[in-house]
This record gives C-alpha cells, sequence and structure tokens, in this order.
C-alpha cells in the first residue's frame, strides 16, 4: 500500500488488486513473500489442474474470475498439480473493473 506495508489482496480493493502481488511463504503476514513462483500449500486444494487463478476475497485466490459490478479481474497464475496442492504465481500486470 502508500505506507510500504503488504496487505492482503481483495477482489473488491483496487489499491490491492493492481500493485505488487506476493504469496507469504509460512504462516504470518510479515513472513518471507514469493512474489513469482510455484508454491505448495493446503489452502490450494480442490483447485483442479491448469486452471487459471485469479484475486479472490480475503488474501485468497479462486478459480472463479469476480463478475459483480466494482470488483477487480486480475489473474495471478495457474494450479499445477491438484493432487499436490501446487500452484504457479506470477500475477498478470493487467487488471480490469467490471462495470
Amino acid at each position: 500500500n502508500s505506507s510500504g506495508l503488504w496487505i492482503e489482496a481483495d477482489n473488491t480493493n483496487v489499491l490491492s488488486s493492481n500493485s505488487l502481488l506476493g504469496i507469504v511463504v509460512t504462516t504470518g503476514i510479515s513472513d518471507p513473500l514469493l512474489v513469482k513462483g510455484t508454491m505448495g500449500n493446503t489452502l490450494y486444494s480442490g483447485f483442479s489442474t491448469a486452471s487459471p487463478l485469479y484475486i479472490g476475497t480475503g488474501g485468497l485466490m479462486t478459480e472463479t474470475p469476480p463478475t459483480a459490478t466494482g470488483t477487480f479481474v486480475r489473474q495471478v497464475g495457474y494450479a499445477v498439480q491438484a493432487s499436490a496442492d501446487l500452484v504457479y504465481f506470477n500475477p498478470d500486470f493487467n487488471f480490469f473493473e467490471n462495470t
């Protein structure tokens, strides 16, 4: 954000949808961040292999791009292997607002 702090991405907030994104590598918001690469976590279970991933709400990713008016669509990567809970995180530089 404008204070130089990391905040949770949310597709309802332009400030967290259009800036540099990262994934917390361990457990806390002050822990190291991955800004591009492959990451495994049980939070990613349920994604279909090879499906595109988008900014969701509350700092999470989703397979479903948002469609509600005023939400922001930004692809952030792909599910690599559903059985291993792996994602490839590589946020697109482009985003748009649903109107």
